[in-house]
């Protein structure tokens, strides 16, 4: 299917408000569609634009939102962290489980804290195994 619109006339706009005023919208269009890409695609945008309506260029994330954006991913992070530290502890304390029914001895190297997460986990297996027969 064929677009049909009107057609644009490229050139210099003499007048200085009309000019600006067609700036402020493609700028506004441009940083939206960033914002969009940066949020919905998941790629990392950014721009930084010069113009001499402006002092200084107008940078795209802001100093601001990049802050902000890095505190939320920092968040993210430490959660997944903390869910990653807490599978893996499970896992050590089930292998540790395993290798006791298996007869191995451990020379008590065990401490208060491995003794209390082996016996959660050893718990938490027993519940399974009664979820599955019961």
């Amino acid at each position: 299917m064929r677009r049909i619109g009107r057609r644009v006339r490229l050139g210099f706009m003499v007048n200085k408000s009309q000019r600006k005023r067609s700036y402020e919208k493609r700028k506004k269009s441009m940083l939206n569609m960033l914002n969009e890409l940066s949020t919905q695609g998941g790629v990392e945008a950014g721009a930084i634009l010069y113009n001499r309506f402006e002092e200084g260029p107008v940078v795209f994330p802001s100093v601001e939102d990049m802050e902000e954006s890095i505190e939320e991913r920092f968040e993210k992070l430490g959660t997944q962290l903390l869910n990653l530290k807490r599978v893996n502890r499970e896992m050590e304390m089930g292998l540790v489980m395993y290798q006791i029914l298996q007869g191995y001895q451990l020379n008590n190297s065990l401490n208060f804290i491995d003794l209390n997460d082996l016996g959660w986990v050893i718990n938490t297996y027993l519940a399974e195994i009664d979820n599955k027969l019961g």
